[in-house]
């Protein structure tokens, strides 16, 4: 809202220049392409539509779409890691150290046993 209300140079007068100055001033600290800015856009977007659609607001105020709303959300600076596939003759194979880790806790009132991880220096004290 105080976006809206702003006077002076760089106050916008319809909703592409709400939502760039509302990026410029709000998510300037939140990487590009990230989630929060995305939502943060979004947002601001559902509100220029409502007020459009019920409140009555000028045509003008529509927000941004497309394209234009993408290069304000932005890209993503670094790509997630590629993970190496698992060949099947991996998956099947125990992994020796983590068998080694591993200890079996009896829970006789219930019945049942629970294998939980422990450290390696636990597995050295045994």
């Amino acid at each position: 809202i105080e976006l809206i209300y702003a006077k002076g140079r760089g106050a916008a007068n319809d909703g592409p220049g709400v939502m760039r100055n509302y990026t410029s001033k709000y998510l300037a600290e939140l990487k590009l392409g990230g989630v929060g800015r995305k939502r943060a856009l979004l947002d601001v977007s559902r509100f220029l539509l409502f007020a459009v659609t019920k409140c009555g607001a000028a045509q003008n105020w529509l927000p941004i779409e497309g394209d234009d709303l993408q290069d304000l959300i932005g890209l993503a600076e670094t790509r997630k890691k590629d993970k190496v596939p698992v060949t099947p003759e991996l998956a099947i194979r125990p992994n020796r150290q983590l068998v080694r880790q591993t200890r079996t806790t009896s829970c006789r009132h219930l019945g049942w046993s629970i294998r939980t991880k422990t450290s390696r220096a636990e597995s050295d004290a045994r």
